[in-house]
């Protein structure tokens, strides 16, 4: 399993080289949605952080604290965690 942190950076880097921009919420829910894609094709965890129930939807919270003062902004970086990266399925699911 991966931290929330490693599956968020890799996101934010693929919309880097789009020229794109992901707000908080989409990060997080782009998160969550992975995750559960892993989890129903492959019968593992992406993410091993801890995921709670909010009233906007699925949550975080080691990743809610990285990117809550962005607010409504998009995120520039999430930090991975050290030396973890996403294997060659984690990353080809995550594009």
């Amino acid at each position: 399993m991966k931290s929330s942190k490693t599956v968020a950076h890799e996101f934010l880097r693929l919309a880097r080289e789009r020229s794109g921009s992901v707000k908080p919420l989409q990060l997080m829910k782009l998160v969550y949605i992975a995750h559960g894609w892993i989890l129903a094709l492959y019968h593992r965890a992406l993410v091993g952080d801890k995921i709670e129930a909010w009233t906007y939807g699925p949550v975080i919270p080691i990743l809610y604290e990285e990117v809550r003062r962005c607010r409504g902004r998009p995120v520039s970086r999430v930090e991975p965690a050290p030396g973890e990266a996403l294997d060659e399925l984690e990353a080809d699911l995550v594009r």
